[in-house]
């Protein structure tokens, strides 16, 4: 096992930080840490966190902000195209997910606070309320389509399987609602278990965990349990990868992350923290099982519960009275792929909240402080990450895109940074889209660049690059950031390409204006 700096060596149990309060108390019942992907009819696949194939950005910025006057206290869900998600005064918002603009917006009635994330299936988006209601929507229009009540405080998010849509009621039920018009198909009652994780669909089962720390198994054509477990401390977090079950357990020296058979409930590993607690959701990628807890991130190989790696996270000493004293930040459920694994970490005490990502090995390469504190699960996808925040915004938070006319650069590493006002661009990536030759200088530690009829070079550090053997000053120095050469995007179009920039605030694109 590889353990990173800044891990904590506490044993004594930690009591709940802001970020628990934030992801997992507030409310209690309600607030559902995303960690799956759900597909719909139509072909589109809504993704909460998780399994995130594009990368989250070394270096992010405001794409987007868009403030609802109230709370989010659910994960947004989204296809790259629509993002929805509800907020305390009881309105569910689909906004444009690449600029933030409004679709639609749909007040319940009556006006109860939104605590879960939505479900969508074939074009129409479903979620429950604190009052009690479970509403269908146009996911087109946010029209209705029908509205069901079922006398209790709906608290998880819905999951979707063979024609109806299943959710979990405060007092102990779990219920199964036609998709063409609310009726009820069957319930089941938990015998008066609180059921806080969200509900999975994993093939023909629907599993739950509860409060008491039973993880049970329905089967999702009857409702009818097919098997039960019970697991030491509240569950607070489930995913499936198909064979087996992963759930993350909260409660006294005994917190930590479980698999369990799929079929049989079977406990196969258990990885214990004595220390910390798992608030919120593992995510299953490949043969690795990351989940986050009070001051570490940590990566399990998925057959053994072994520990591949653990990466804490320092923490911050703040004076209280006379007293110093130090705080972790509570880690919540992580993105993950194969370019490594990022997560937000919040603390109970007014201090920058922040994402960090980490390379697939736990070396950290990345930390993006966030402007407003997270009030739900951060969600991801194609590398934007949208943040509910407690002032009553959502935003959206991306790295700079660059386009040569309708053709994007991916760059596979470190993209474009923007500093001092300027948009700075890895030189090889782009000088070889424009069909330049790229030569590097060890000695020097100068770059050159030649296309046509045009030579450029640039020493690092300095701001004075020639071209075709005539000095020009550049905005800013050519300089060496992740490993990488970087200088004015600007000012290689214009150069090499005799192009202009056109820049979309709202997408965080540069696009080169070829002809």
């Amino acid at each position: 096992m590889q353990l990173r700096s800044g891990m904590p060596k506490r044993t004594a149990y930690l009591r709940f930080s802001r970020c628990a309060r934030f992801f997992v108390l507030v409310p209690l019942i309600c607030l559902s840490l995303g960690y799956a992907p759900g597909s719909s009819a139509s072909g589109m696949v809504f993704w909460r966190n998780g399994a995130q194939e594009v990368p989250i950005p070394v270096d992010m910025y405001r794409r987007w902000e868009f403030s609802t006057g109230a709370m989010p206290l659910a994960e947004p869900v989204t296809d790259g195209s629509v993002l929805f998600f509800g907020d305390d005064a009881g309105t569910l918002y689909a906004l444009d997910a690449s600029t933030g603009e409004s679709r639609w917006a749909f007040a319940t009635d009556p006006r109860s606070p939104i605590r879960m994330t939505p479900a969508v299936e074939g074009r129409v988006v479903y979620f429950g309320t604190v009052a009690g209601q479970v509403y269908a929507l146009s996911a087109d229009s946010g029209g209705l389509i029908w509205r069901a009540g079922v006398a209790g405080w709906v608290t998880g998010s819905p999951v979707i399987c063979g024609g109806y849509v299943a959710v979990t009621c405060y007092d102990g039920r779990v219920l199964a609602l036609s998709c063409a018009d609310g009726t009820e198909v069957w319930r089941h009652s938990t015998d008066g278990e609180f059921v806080r994780a969200p509900l999975v669909l994993a093939g023909d089962h629907i599993v739950y965990g509860g409060l008491s720390g039973s993880v049970v198994s329905l089967d999702a054509r009857s409702g009818s349990r097919r098997w039960s477990q019970t697991l030491p401390g509240w569950v607070s977090g489930l995913v499936h990868d198909g064979q087996a079950l992963y759930a993350a357990a909260v409660g006294p020296r005994t917190g930590g992350i479980h698999r369990l058979e799929l079929q049989s409930g079977e406990i196969k590993w258990k990885h214990q923290s004595l220390s910390n607690n798992y608030w919120s959701s593992p995510v299953v990628e490949g043969d690795r099982v990351y989940a986050g807890n009070l001051g570490s991130l940590v990566c399990l190989v998925k057959d053994s519960g072994d520990c591949a790696w653990i990466y804490g996270l320092p923490p911050v000493t703040v004076t209280i009275g006379r007293t110093k004293r130090q705080f972790y930040p509570s880690v919540g459920t992580p993105f993950v792929g194969p370019w490594g694994a990022a997560a937000p970490c919040s603390f109970e005490v007014k201090t920058p909240h922040y994402l960090v990502r980490v390379a697939p090995d736990g070396v950290p390469v990345s930390r993006y402080d966030l402007e407003h504190v997270p009030s739900a699960g951060v969600a991801a996808h194609g590398g934007v990450v949208y943040v509910p925040g407690t002032s009553g915004v959502m935003q959206a938070l991306s790295g700079v895109t660059v386009a040569l006319g309708q053709k994007r650069i991916a760059f596979p590493t470190a993209g474009p940074v923007i500093l001092g006002g300027s948009t700075l661009c890895p030189v090889r990536m782009f000088a070889e889209e424009c069909g330049s030759q790229v030569s590097w200088d060890p000695v020097e530690r100068s770059v050159t660049l030649s296309r046509g009829a045009t030579t450029v070079k640039m020493v690092i550090g300095s701001d004075a690059v020639l071209v075709n053997g005539a000095t020009q000053v550049i905005p800013a120095p050519a300089m060496i950031l992740h490993d990488r050469t970087y200088v004015p995007l600007r000012f290689l179009a214009s150069t090499l390409l005799s192009a202009g920039i056109s820049w979309d605030q709202r997408t965080l694109t540069a696009t080169v204006d070829i002809r």
